[in-house]
Parts: C-alpha cells; sequence; structure tokens
C-alpha cells in the first residue's frame, strides 16, 4: 500500500518544508519503493511509492486543470470505466495509471465520481483557486483516509502515524474514543480517532472542505433491491463476480494469500492459480495446535498440495499471548485489542516476504449470513417466502433458517436499524456498517501494522455484493450454499462441503498458555486512572473468568499506550 499527505493553505510547503521530515519516515515504512515531494501554489504532497507489479499503481500525485489529486487507487473494471469516459469525450486509455482515470472521471461527473468508479480508493482532490479540498473514501474503507484542520491550513493522508509525526498537529486525546476503546474494545465511532483534532472519514463517504466548515456526502450503500428470481443459475453468476473480483485485485507477479483451510480463503487462493498460473502464490496459514480448528488446518495442507502452491505456517506457540504488553515493536497508533497482535504480525511481516500483494478473505459469512423470517417477508411477498421455503424443502435442501426462536428470545431488545432506508436487506445493511469492519480493515493496513504489503478483499468488491443480493436468500443464504454451488469443480470436496464451525475453545487455549508465562505485576499509571475505576483494576489484576482476562489485557493495554504515547 502506497502512502501519501496532504498539506494545504498559505503556508503549507513551508509547513512540510520544516516539519514533514518524520512523516516522510513514516510513510517511507510503508512504502519503501521511493518518495517524492511536490509541491504548488499552496499545497504540498509527500508520497511513498510500494511497487506490487503495475506501474500503473505507482503513481500517486497529479494535476489536472484548476485541481490537484493525491491519493492511493486502485480500479476495478477499467474497460468499462475508460468506455463510459470516451463516450463523453475524454482522452482516456486502458494503460492510464489508476490515479488517472479517477481524476478523469472526477473531472467528468465530479462528486458523482465515486458511484461510478469501481475499487478501492483513498484520494484527495485541491483547488487552489478556491482553496476548497474534497477527500473521497471507498465503498468499505478499505484504504484509510484521515485529515486534521487548523487556523486556515489541512492535512490528510492514509497513514495516522504521518499525521502524528507533524509537530504543529494537537493529540489531545479525545475522551469519547478511548472510554468506546474500553467499552467495545474498539472506537465505535467512525468518524473521530483517539485524538481530538485528528478525524477519519467514514467509508462511502466525501468530506467537502471548504474554510471551516466541512460537509460529509454519503456516496454510496447497499443497494436495495429485490432478489432476482428470473436469473437461472445465481452461483455461475457469483463465480463470475469472483473471477472479476480477484483478477483485478492480483496486478502482480506474486501474490499471497490468506489461507486457513476454510471455504472462503481456499476459494481465493484456487482462482488465484486458475487466473494467473505463471504468478507466484503463497498461502499463510496460522496454527494453533487444540486452538484453531485442526480440521482446518488438515484441509489447508491439502488444498495448498492439490493447488501446488508453497504454504508458510506461523506457529501460534511461537508467539506468545499478549506479547503486546512487553514487546514495543508491537505499539499501533491507537489502542488495539488483539490479544494474539504477536503472531498477526509475523503473519504480516511473513506476507511481505513473499509478495507485495496479498489477497484476504473476508467476509462471505456477512454476506450470506441468513435473514430471518421477518426480514424475508421484508424482502419479498409472503407467497414468494412460502414458495421458496417448500421448494427448499421438497429438494432436500434443508430447513431453512427462519430465526423465530431468537425473535421470541430478544423480542423486549431494541433491534438495530440500518443507517439509511433499506427495505429489502436491512440485516445486511446493518451488518456492513458495524465499527468491527473498521477496526478489522486497519489492522491489515500497512499504515498500522508496517509491513511493506498490499492486502486487498475480493469478497468487497460490489459486483460480488450485487450477485449475492440477486439471489434469494433460500436457498442461497442458507449454510453458504450459494458459495458452495459456486466452487463446485474448483476446490476438493472435502474443502467445499466442510461445515462452518468457527474457533472453538481458541481463546480459552490461548489464555491457559499465561499460566506457564505469567504477565508481569502490574500498576496504573496517572493517565490510564482517569479513564479506569476500581472494578477495571480489579478485574485486569484479579480475574475470575476468562472474560475478566481478555478484559484485563485490554485495561493493561491502555495503560501502556498511554505511557508510550
Amino acid at each position: 500500500m502506497s502512502g501519501y499527505l496532504l498539506c494545504t493553505g498559505p503556508d503549507a510547503c513551508a509547513m512540510l518544508a520544516d516539519h514533514g521530515h518524520e512523516a516522510r519516515r513514516e510513510l517511507e515504512r510503508r512504502a519503501p519503493h521511493g518518495t517524492n515531494v511536490r509541491e504548488g501554489t499552496e499545497w504540498a504532497a509527500i508520497t511513498a511509492r510500494l511497487e506490487t507489479g503495475d506501474p500503473r499503481l505507482n503513481m500517486l500525485s497529479l494535476s489536472e486543470g484548476d485541481q490537484h489529486f493525491t491519493g492511493q487507487v486502485r480500479i476495478d473494471d477499467r474497460q468499462a470505466l475508460v468506455e463510459s469516459l470516451v463516450s463523453g469525450g475524454a482522452r482516456a486509455a486502458v494503460s492510464d495509471s489508476d490515479l488517472q482515470l479517477f481524476a478523469l472521471a472526477w473531472r467528468r461527473w465530479g462528486t458523482h465520481a465515486p458511484s461510478r468508479v469501481l475499487g478501492d480508493y483513498s484520494v484527495t482532490i485541491h483547488e487552489p483557486a478556491s482553496g476548497r479540498t474534497t477527500l473521497v473514501r471507498d465503498p468499505f474503507g478499505v484504504r484509510m483516509l484521515y485529515v486534521v484542520r487548523g487556523d486556515g491550513w489541512l492535512v490528510a493522508s492514509n497513514t495516522l502515524r504521518a499525521i502524528l509525526a507533524l509537530p504543529f498537529v494537537d493529540q489531545t486525546l479525545d475522551e469519547p474514543a478511548i472510554r468506546s476503546y474500553l467499552t467495545n474494545g474498539l472506537n465505535a465511532d467512525l468518524q473521530s480517532t483517539s485524538f481530538r483534532g485528528v478525524r477519519r472519514i467514514p467509508p462511502a463517504h466525501l468530506a467537502i472542505v471548504d474554510g471551516m466548515t466541512l460537509e460529509l456526502v454519503r456516496h454510496w450503500q447497499v443497494p436495495d433491491v429485490r432478489p432476482d428470481h428470473s436469473i437461472s443459475d445465481h452461483p455461475a453468476r457469483l463465480m463470475r463476480a469472483l473471477e472479476q473480483a480477484v483478477s483485478d485485485r492480483l496486478r502482480s507477479p506474486s501474490v499471497t494469500v490468506f489461507m486457513s483451510g476454510g471455504l472462503d480463503s481456499t476459494a481465493l487462493a484456487a482462482l488465484a492459480v486458475a487466473l494467473q498460473p505463471a504468478a507466484k502464490a503463497v498461502a499463510i496459514t496460522a496454527h494453533v495446535p487444540g486452538g484453531l480448528a485442526d480440521d482446518d488446518f488438515a484441509r489447508s495442507r491439502v488444498a495448498a498440495s492439490v493447488l501446488g502452491i508453497e504454504q508458510r505456517v506461523v506457529e501460534g506457540v511461537e508467539h506468545p499471548f499478549m506479547s503486546q504488553l512487553i514487546r514495543q515493536d508491537l505499539a499501533r497508533p491507537e489502542p488495539y485489542d488483539e490479544p494474539d497482535l504477536a503472531l498477526w504480525q509475523t503473519m504480516m511481516d511473513t506476507a511481505a516476504s513473499c509478495a507485495r500483494v496479498g489477497l484476504y478473505g473476508e467476509d462471505p459469512d456477512t454476506l450470506l449470513h441468513a435473514p430471518d423470517l421477518p426480514e424475508l417477508l421484508a424482502s419479498m411477498a409472503p407467497l414468494r417466502v412460502l414458495a421458496d421455503i417448500v421448494a427448499s424443502l421438497v429438494r432436500g435442501q434443508g430447513r431453512p433458517h427462519l430465526g423465530i426462536r431468537d425473535r421470541l428470545r430478544s423480542w423486549r431488545r431494541t433491534r438495530p436499524s440500518p443507517p439509511y432506508p433499506h427495505r429489502h436487506r436491512p440485516d445486511l445493511a446493518i451488518a456492513l456498517e458495524q465499527p468491527l469492519w473498521q477496526s478489522l480493515l486497519e489492522s491489515l493496513d500497512a499504515g498500522v501494522h508496517g509491513a511493506p504489503i498490499d492486502i486487498r478483499l475480493p469478497f468487497l468488491d460490489l459486483r460480488v455484493i450485487r450477485a449475492v443480493l440477486d439471489a434469494p436468500p433460500v436457498p442461497w443464504a442458507q449454510r453458504k450454499r450459494l458459495l458452495r454451488e459456486a466452487t463446485r469443480g474448483l476446490l476438493p470436496e472435502a474443502i467445499r462441503l466442510a461445515p462452518k464451525r468457527g474457533v472453538p475453545g481458541y481463546m480459552e487455549v490461548r489464555v491457559q498458555e499465561l499460566a506457564n508465562r505469567p504477565l508481569p505485576p502490574w500498576t496504573p499509571g496517572p493517565a490510564a486512572l482517569s479513564y479506569l475505576s476500581s472494578a477495571d483494576i480489579e478485574r485486569a489484576t484479579a480475574p475470575r473468568s476468562l472474560l475478566d482476562t481478555l478484559y484485563g489485557y485490554r485495561v493493561r493495554l491502555l495503560d501502556e499506550w498511554l505511557r508510550n504515547r
């Protein structure tokens, strides 16, 4: 993942010339293949390049007419975009850089451009004449985008550490964000960071900054479409979308796939090999005996052998649980509640040593989560729902999930509402807006973990999302039937049909290791005491359960982060 930082304002060039050296080093950490500084009228930009094998991704800054574009862009379905641009009179070509294509799209469609551009992007558009800056982030927030504003100046970047390296940036802590971390294990506010002055641009939004005003505009939402019963072969349609998604994300002579041995990640590995057989593919697998399902690990071995790819195994026993409390090299720019961070970091470092592009399999479990009966009735006519249920039973496809018992158990609880009106799949609209997504995607970002690798997520391709939405939930969302049928003939049957088990007992196994390697004694520091209650401290120092132990880690991690920031 390449990195960038834009500064605007009358003193922008001087501000970066005087104070940008540390920010530049932070960008080089994630993107070590060359940095560049560009300056214009009341703006300056630092960019750092990560070469992944496609030179069209190397352009990070350009000027088109009276607008300056700086950002990290990867375009999907570029042929269709080029044809649309050319039909409107633009001089566009498939060989143009991804940032050039985005700039041409912006100049033609303006703020409607994000709805016409498929891909992952974090882009700034600065107009020196008016002083206005627009910040654009992709639908799921795969690419990061932070902004801080001062008196007459603005700094935007895809790397939080680079912004924090600027001495004129206010690093006063954001108290609600810190308390949210303690309560939830993450910051549940998609617009704030742990620092009061630094804001996030939420996924699927653009921000128009004009003077001291910042206007947020949503540019994408989950399509509100009725399942399409007229499509004869939904699995084939999903497979076409997946092939396009993986092909558009390869664009490299080598690739790593984070492969657990389950259905989702193994499907990506198989598609990568099938679509680009000349490329070197390496599987990265974590192994914690007795924790991560041993059956899944055994299947990952089989998959690597059948696909003919190298497999690198990262052993959990070599990476002590909760190491972040004693290892400064695992420090993150914000508190990050991941007790297995040492294992996670080694996986990232190993993947980066094998290739500059990685494929990650999140998250068919969310996309193919079966809606319950009230949600089915909201998306289709009652007779249509009944016909689908009866057909599923008659064809021997099993009893569909209706969720009636769960509804009865939770009838007094207020159910969350989607962030925007959504009639047909409000459950999916809610699930894809959960703050946990932001935490996961940040953990995959090179600006956070520091390993020079670009992680790409084919299942978050909008073409894949549409193929899932068009498939009637009964039978296709039942036990991930849509993906299982789509991968028939692609995967070994033992993997394609293996039931989803999760990772039962994983935390228990890892926590048990602490009996042989206890954590050092702990007394909270003064900064942490302003956030912790006596009950928090008691749970951290004298845990009585697994949940207490994990919560205690969160508390101690916050204290460690506050001491070292």
